[in-house]
């Protein structure tokens, strides 16, 4: 009976997609019924965590079973590319259910609104990211005569990205010390980006200034 299970790989033991799925299980049961770890407090599992760290390290197993280069070694090896994928993967089901606050304009206004009201840089209520980009904003109400209003002038929304500034009577969108979280774009491929959202909704004949200082 052994032999057949191993080489057929039944159950857990020989199966490693089997395995991980009853691992989800269990964990989805010990949440819904607070057992196991779901039954101790954030301090404790803290607790659990440090001490099974140390022990590890007096016994020298798992991480501590290895020299400092090897350990150097495989976080080199694994490590980055690890993050990488998961990185790109959790970015993937964010974009597809739009949840997170770089896909979900609502959230990330609501975000922003959260963060930014504890810097107090408000001028015509609206909220800036800085002072500089306040200034900005400064400039172009008594020099330029715009408007400032949220969502209309200021942090305009085009599909599910936010510019900075909108004049519509110089048919000029403005982005302030733009930059790209997500990918770690550099200025020109950021603009480059930028422009791409405004030709896909219709703003084509737009002029788009992008400024970083």
């Amino acid at each position: 009976m052994y032999q057949y299970f191993k080489n057929n790989e039944i159950s857990s033991f020989f199966n490693p997609y089997i395995k991980h799925q009853n691992g989800l299980k269990a964990n989805n049961t010990n949440k819904e019924n607070n057992t196991g770890i779901y039954a101790m407090t954030v301090e404790q599992r803290h607790e659990c965590a440090i001490k099974g760290h140390k022990t590890s390290k007096k016994l020298k197993k798992g991480i501590w079973s290895l020299t400092d280069e090897q350990r150097i070694s495989n976080g080199k090896k694994y490590g980055s590319k690890a993050g990488k994928i998961g990185n790109v993967n959790a970015l993937k089901v964010q974009r597809e259910q739009q949840i997170g606050p770089w896909f979900n304009p609502e959230l990330n206004r609501k975000i922003r609104q959260e963060t930014f009201s504890n810097k107090k840089v408000i001028f015509k209520n609206c909220i800036f990211d800085s002072k500089s980009e306040c200034e900005l904003a400064l400039n172009l109400h008594y020099q330029y005569r715009l408007k400032l209003k949220n969502r209309v002038s200021v942090h305009f929304l085009v599909g599910r990205k936010e510019f900075d500034f909108f004049i519509k009577k110089l048919k000029l969108f403005i982005e302030y010390h733009g930059w790209d979280r997500e990918n770690g774009l550099n200025l020109k491929k950021y603009k480059n980006k930028r422009r791409r959202i405004l030709n896909l909704n219709g703003f084509e004949d737009y002029f788009l200034l992008v400024l970083h200082w």
